[in-house]
């Protein structure tokens, strides 16, 4: 709009290429356009794979029940002994272990509660831009951006992730306990074996790891470096490679599938389209504020108060320093530092055959060669919009580049961050 007095989408394809290509040319902004892009060509290239080569029809399983209400349908006033906010993997474990206690939940969910069998119904940009908070272009701001797709559904992110389940290593428990006296660290591994067996972890069978994992074990053992298919919490995967839309076959074992069915089961309720604006304390306390409820808002602009002398914020790395912040519960000189996000690059290899990557799981192999060195490799199928992340360009270019992505196998490396 800047540049032409009109919106992008009024102009025709020469004049989009040139605002693009001039945008572009700026070095400042090539990043944030590499980061924006991400998600678009995502989404919009998982459409593009399942136009083209459609992926025959399953039938979804029936999941387990939940106890979900709309907040449009919840009371305005109400009380529990204990309120959960966020239901992602942190919130789902601590609601069930809350209800098993006998303690009356309530779990707050901004998002809404979303089947199986609506995702085998609905197109993926359609769930993409739905299940991702800001349409899955949240991203931290420095050189280069880095995105940060944050899930927004009944069962967070767990919804939307890539179901890879990585355990962590001993050397870094053992770091935690010697560097930091985390205490837990030292029984970590059997809360860990627990969480295996509720999310049903395994490492992925052959026959569904796709060419793009086939190629990174076979590239692997040529070299000599360790590698094995990744453990994942996707018993029964069909390699729709669609884990980062919602997963339509069921098999992924997100927590609203593996968790939050066994919180419901002892009593504890989901109130979903819910945000919560503050929590509520007491102030009058001998030993200072403590919790008494939270205030939260209906997509109407009502709100509704629940009362509970126990409050577990568990809105995520990122919302929950603004979320305690904003409740005058932010005087701690450490809230919202220490944020580790994990850089992710990606090099990819054209082949003389096809691939195919979207045939198979999205992550499929994990190679440890460098793991010594916080690098973990992973083989990481490209749907065509996947492909963003090593492929340059804008405009034309990028698109004919995109053309050729059914030769391309793609690595990822994940990389240790140090906090900052």
């Amino acid at each position: 709009v800047a540049r032409t007095g009109r919106r992008l989408s009024a102009l025709g394809p020469d004049d989009r290429e040139r605002v693009v290509r001039s945008l572009a040319a700026r070095p400042g902004l090539l990043p944030l356009l590499d980061a924006v892009k991400v998600p678009l060509l995502l989404a919009a290239g998982t459409e593009r794979m399942l136009h083209h080569a459609p992926a025959p029809p399953v039938s979804a399983p029936a999941d387990p029940p939940l106890d979900c209400t709309p907040a449009g349908d919840w009371p305005t006033r109400s009380t529990a002994d204990a309120v959960v906010v966020g239901s992602g993997a942190g919130g789902a474990m601590a609601a069930r272990t809350l209800a098993a206690a006998g303690m009356s939940v309530v779990v707050l969910e901004e998002g809404a509660h979303h089947s199986t069998a609506s995702f085998g119904r609905r197109a993926p940009l359609d769930r993409f831009l739905d299940l991702y908070r800001d349409g899955g272009a949240t991203f931290a701001v420095g050189s280069p951006p880095v995105l940060l797709p944050v899930g927004r559904a009944v069962g967070g992110t767990t919804v939307v992730n890539s179901g890879t389940c990585y355990r962590t290593p001993d050397q870094v428990a053992e770091r935690w306990l010697n560097r930091y006296g985390f205490a837990a660290a030292e029984g970590l591994g059997t809360h860990l074996d627990e969480v295996e067996r509720t999310l049903r972890v395994a490492p992925q069978p052959l026959d569904v790891l796709g060419g793009n994992g086939l190629l990174a074990l076979a590239g692997a053992e040529a070299l000599g470096w360790p590698a094995a298919p990744l453990r994942r919490n996707a018993p029964g995967c069909r390699g729709s490679c669609q884990c980062v839309v919602g997963c339509p076959t069921g098999a992924k074992q997100s927590v609203q599938l593996s968790v939050l069915p066994d919180a419901c089961a002892a009593g504890a309720r989901i109130v979903t389209h819910a945000r919560v604006l503050r929590v509520l304390t007491d102030r009058d306390g001998p030993a200072g504020p403590r919790a008494a409820g939270v205030l939260a808002r209906r997509p109407d602009g009502s709100e509704l108060e629940i009362l509970s002398p126990l409050v577990v914020v568990a809105a995520g790395t990122l919302h929950t320093p603004a979320l305690l912040r904003r409740s005058g519960l932010g005087g701690h000189p450490r809230l919202g530092r220490n944020l580790s996000v994990h850089p992710a690059i990606s090099v990819a290899g054209r082949f003389g055959h096809p691939v195919t990557g979207w045939k198979g799981v999205l992550q499929s192999v994990g190679v440890e060669r460098m793991r010594g060195d916080g690098v973990l490799i992973e083989a990481t199928a490209a749907p065509p919009g996947m492909s963003s992340f090593v492929l340059p360009g804008v405009g034309r270019e990028l698109r004919r580049e995109l053309e050729g992505t059914e030769r391309l196998a793609t690595l990822g490396a994940m990389v240790a961050d140090r906090p900052s």
